[in-house]
């Protein structure tokens, strides 16, 4: 998910002028329809997914097209886009621009056959779906259910790790830039530790703790704060590349626009692929916006707008990233920037990034609380010993127990993406690999069949071989990224990334200095 994409729904009530009283009920993400007298509403919501949890926390009220259209575009604009410039570097600028217009256009086509789906299943049965998860468990019964929470469950850990990977590379490149000494304490060379790993260990401790606050939904506020932050960094980002000339390969050679390699580069071109569909992730969040519009039927109308711009916007970033820093491109792409501009741009990132960690982890939590709910756990307290109990190791009553078993699977999240990101340190095999499989399975393999189970005997033979054709591409897409990526030798150094050689650094005069030697040989 976004680092936005959680609030996708909550943030539809920053246009609402009014209260309703026309006399419908509404529910989070889902349109309004009128509630008969006397009702009963008991079994209304018979389990509830995690996207209803990251999009449905209050009441969504209803909001005009271009307004879901911004909120639409906000809840795409995520962490992803960082990794683009990489990504670019990998594909190739020709490759990467073409490739990066093909998944725009297939995850549109993918996007309408989930919203269809939806309006098809409202149509047959008369409730609201406000997500995948809830649709898989209506047509494929409560294994979709779990199989479609299961995925979802594992893009909220994975960008969760992502956001660990970031902040541990940003904070160290921080202080080496604040202490540029190599031998300085903070490096670890005399201490035998790594830097990295002690930011990691520091910010998964503290994220152990957020991730127990009981109102973390409070904090969404503030990702007005970090929206305006991370539009800014971005646009630092491409002024600083451009005010200032990057060391652009390991030539040494230095330049405002750097050679960049126009053709495809087919070895690295998946880890391409598995970036630029994590990039594009809003799809979880577009069921949510599509109840909460006022006019429905215009949503593939705004829909259309959004995704050329966002695709847009993505294309100007990574080419223009890659463009400016050229081979010495980093996946943290604000590494690329040295002195105080990169120390701003790293401190904005830093605070957006450890921000949003709790909100993206928030569904997680929920999760928990409903397995600890479970029945599984249920008769795990009913045979517990009686002595047991009555100590109070496991908790005195059976709430008392949930709630604990509730904390250490929580802990035991947050502790996961902690340990993943050490063992894992690269920001962007690790958003490829996301990307790959997750986001992959969401975007182009679930909605399809969906699609295709709801309308069983009724679809055309062209509409059936364009979802074949999809779910292909999302399970080949699966496969080459993880073989590319699991092959990359630099996913298993544990090795994190670091800045680039400075312009003018002894570093950078010393290569230079034996390429033009080796030219004249």
């Amino acid at each position: 998910m976004p680092v936005f994409a959680w609030t996708a729904a909550a943030a539809a009530t920053e246009f609402y002028d009014g209260q309703q009283d026309d006399g419908y009920a509404e529910v989070a993400g889902a349109s309004a329809t009128p509630k008969p007298v006397g009702e009963d509403d008991t079994h209304a919501t018979p389990h509830h997914s995690i996207t209803q949890v990251m999009e449905g926390g209050n009441a969504a009220h209803k909001v005009s097209t271009w307004q879901c259209g911004v909120i639409l575009f906000k809840s795409c604009f995520g962490v992803g886009i960082l990794g683009l410039p990489f990504a670019f570097r990998n594909s190739g600028m020709v490759a990467g621009v073409l490739s990066c217009i093909f998944v725009a256009i297939m995850t549109n086509i993918s996007t309408k056959l989930l919203v269809w789906n939806k309006r098809l299943l409202v149509k047959r049965t008369g409730k609201e779906f406000t997500s995948i998860p809830e649709m898989s468990g209506h047509l494929f019964g409560n294994k979709g259910l779990q199989v479609a929470n299961g995925i979802i469950l594992c893009c909220q850990l994975g960008t969760c790790i992502a956001y660990n990977i970031f902040l541990g590379v940003s904070l160290v490149a921080i202080i080496s830039t604040l202490y540029p000494n190599p031998d300085h304490f903070i490096y670890g060379n005399s201490l035998g530790y790594n830097p990295y790993i002690f930011f990691v260990i520091c910010q998964t401790l503290l994220f152990c703790m957020m991730a127990q606050l009981k109102d973390v939904a409070s904090m969404a506020p503030l990702l007005m704060f970090a929206q305006v932050a991370m539009v800014t960094a971005f646009a630092l980002i491409i002024i600083a590349g451009m005010v200032h000339p990057s060391v652009c390969d390991r030539d040494g050679s230095t330049a405002v626009f750097c050679k960049v390699h126009a053709g495809a580069r087919w070895d690295t071109y998946p880890v391409f692929i598995g970036i630029a569909v994590f990039a594009m992730e809003g799809i979880p969040t577009v069921l949510t916006i599509e109840n909460s519009m006022a006019d429905p039927d215009r949503f593939e109308e705004m829909f259309d707008r959004v995704q050329f711009l966002i695709t847009t916007v993505f294309i100007f970033f990574g080419t223009m990233g890659y463009w400016l820093y050229g081979n010495n491109t980093k996946s943290v792409i604000t590494l690329n920037i040295p002195g105080t501009w990169g120390i701003v741009i790293k401190m904005l990132m830093v605070i957006v990034i450890f921000l949003s960690y709790p909100l993206q982890f928030m569904p997680v939590v929920e999760i928990c609380k409903k397995w600890a709910d479970g029945t599984g756990f249920d008769m795990l307290y009913n045979r517990t010993p009686p002595f047991v109990k009555d100590k109070g190791y496991l908790g005195r009553t059976k709430a008392d127990f949930s709630e604990r078993v509730k904390f250490c699977l929580t802990i035991m999240g947050v502790l996961t993406t902690g340990i993943v990101a050490i063992s894992i340190p690269h920001f962007g095999h690790v958003l490829s690999i996301l990307g790959s499989v997750t986001f992959s399975a969401v975007t182009f393999v679930i909605p399809p069949i969906l699609f295709l189970r709801a309308k069983q005997g009724e679809h055309t033979v062209q509409m059936v071989m364009l979802c074949c054709f999809i779910v292909s591409m999302g399970f080949c897409i699966t496969g080459l990224g993880l073989w590319s990526n699991v092959s990359t030798a630099s996913v298993w150094k544990h090795k994190f990334e670091k800045s680039p050689p400075r312009v003018g650094s002894h570093e950078v005069t010393q290569a230079h200095d034996m390429y033009k030697e080796a030219e004249g040989l």
